[in-house]
């Protein structure tokens, strides 16, 4: 809470609760199915894409830590982060991002406009154990920053719940978890200790 510095014994165990309050319930869980700019405040918390950008507006490593354009602009090449853990424990793997990229082709995913801001796309590839292709189909000088603001998502726990249920109960790699929700109430979050980044509960509040 404002005001206190944790101990030694407490650096890193979050602590506590932070209400938020917005004017507009979030629209669903799942970030392939956007349907308004209020719920991209909610995924920030609980979902990564392959790259951030600073407080600069640079581009800057996320879920991808390198990448390079190749083939005369026609391929994007990322470097996936290894040691990231979805919220149920399972490790991140290029297979998860390829089965991002190919979901927003579906129509679940037409209504966040993933389909028009990816149309450009032909093929994604996976081409090692960290390593994932975006091959373009017509040139796309803007692919990098389309391609890299896209949520990933976890392939094999999708598989298993359904969409339906990853409705209900969403995962991501982010530095908060999905506990619970009632529509148009409250939307209860948790702080997920083995993020790969820097916790933001580690910080000294004063």
């Amino acid at each position: 809470a404002a005001g206190t510095t944790p101990t030694t014994a407490d650096k890193g165990k979050p602590k506590g609760r932070i209400t938020y309050t917005m004017s507009t319930d979030v629209g669903t869980n799942d970030p392939m199915v956007l349907t308004g700019g209020i719920d991209t405040l909610y995924y920030l918390a609980i979902y990564e894409s392959l790259v951030a950008r600073d407080l600069d507006g640079q581009l800057q490593p996320a879920l991808a830590t390198s990448w390079k354009i190749t083939d005369k602009g026609m391929s994007l090449e990322f470097t996936i982060r290894k040691g990231v853990k979805w919220h149920n424990g399972d490790p991140l793997t290029a297979e998860d991002v390829k089965f991002t990229f190919d979901r927003t082709k579906l129509p679940l995913a037409a209504k966040g406009g993933y389909q028009t801001m990816l149309k450009a796309i032909g093929e994604v590839q996976v081409a090692g154990e960290d390593k994932v292709v975006i091959r373009l189909k017509t040139p796309d000088g803007l692919m990098l920053n389309r391609a890299g603001s896209v949520m990933v998502l976890p392939k094999k726990y999708i598989e298993k719940v359904g969409d339906d249920g990853f409705e209900k109960a969403p995962i991501g790699t982010g530095p908060y978890k999905f506990v619970k929700r009632v529509k148009a109430e409250f939307m209860e979050l948790e702080a997920f200790e083995d993020w790969w980044g820097p916790k933001p509960w580690d910080s000294t509040f004063t």
